[in-house]
């Protein structure tokens, strides 16, 4: 809601809609990504973030595969970009966090990330 709101007031919405689809489903990726980049900042000052809840692997689940590197590159270019290079960052510590997990859980990978 909130890209779709932002996108609005910049006079782009439909634009970016063309581009890149479902503007609440974009924003609902950027928004874990944002809880990624977040998640020890957010849980010292018990804000929310769904990373704290119990279906914590599957929004990093569907971070890595709803911003691949290539969805990535096709949604907003190539160019090493803040946006880019905050995606691949979370994609990274996603990964770190997911393969954390499958520690925890004695080696089993949580589904097929």
């Amino acid at each position: 809601m909130a890209l779709r709101f932002i996108l609005k007031m910049m006079g782009c919405e439909k634009q970016r809609e063309a581009t890149w689809g479902d503007l609440d489903e974009l924003g609902r990726l950027l928004q874990i990504v944002d809880d990624v980049l977040d998640y020890e900042d957010d849980a010292v000052a018990s804000e929310q973030n769904c990373l704290s809840t119990a279906d914590r692997d599957v929004y990093l689940g569907q971070l890595l595969e709803g911003l691949s590197n290539e969805e990535t590159y096709r949604l907003f270019g190539r160019a090493r970009s803040v946006l880019v290079l905050a995606i691949a960052h979370a994609r990274k510590k996603a990964t770190q966090l997911l393969a954390q997990t499958s520690m925890d859980q004695g080696g089993k990978f949580p589904r097929n990330y």
